[in-house]
């Protein structure tokens, strides 16, 4: 049987991340309020059901990515820093455990219960694949010949 791309390398852990716009009108304040206290403690038993390794939200501050694309258009003009609102980590040993948790009936009944108030989903994006560390905590790894 061939390879599919989906099938991943034993040892390695895959990350995936989704990156969420709040939908027009919900003020950050009560964005972050309906994920801490509505969807986090409805998804992570969902996520813990299914293995997932670890979960983390990433908060971002627009005050903070806006000073900071003015300054990328100096330094290198064109890249674009993520106006999004946050972003969701996962690390799962294998894309089954995102397949078994996203289609898991809990997760549809619960967790994403009233999501479209809360969430523009066309402007939402995931990435996929695996961390590689190269520095942490001062030591270097990973890097051929250290």
């Amino acid at each position: 049987m061939a390879e599919s791309p989906l099938d991943t390398v034993p040892g390695r852990i895959v990350k995936y991340t989704m990156e969420l716009y709040r939908k027009d009108g919900v003020s950050a304040e009560a964005f972050d309020d309906w994920f801490t206290n509505t969807v986090a403690p409805k998804a992570v038993p969902v996520y813990q059901k299914h293995n997932v390794i670890k979960f983390a939200l990433y908060r971002t501050d627009h005050k903070v990515s806006t000073a900071f694309q003015g300054m990328m258009e100096q330094a290198r003009p064109g890249w674009k820093v993520s106006d999004c609102d946050v972003v969701l980590e996962h690390w799962v040993h294998d894309m089954h455990t995102i397949m078994a948790h996203s289609q898991d009936p809990e997760w549809a009944r619960e967790v994403l219960k009233d999501q479209e108030l809360w969430v523009d989903l066309s402007k939402s994006t995931i990435h996929i694949g695996y961390d590689t560390t190269y520095l942490e905590n001062g030591a270097i790894m990973n890097l051929g010949g250290r």
